[in-house]
């Protein structure tokens, strides 16, 4: 079993950021992300 995530608190943060004069361009995080999984093996 295997359960993940990542910035599950929604927070918004910059991550990139471009200022050309007085001009900011700039990307934020991705949102709330999870992720659940189950495998099984028989031998």
């Amino acid at each position: 079993m295997r359960l993940e995530g990542k910035n599950l608190l929604d927070k918004r943060r910059l991550e990139n950021r471009f200022i050309i004069s007085n001009f900011m361009l700039g990307g934020y995080q991705r949102g709330r992300t999870w992720g659940f999984s189950v495998a099984y093996q028989m031998q």
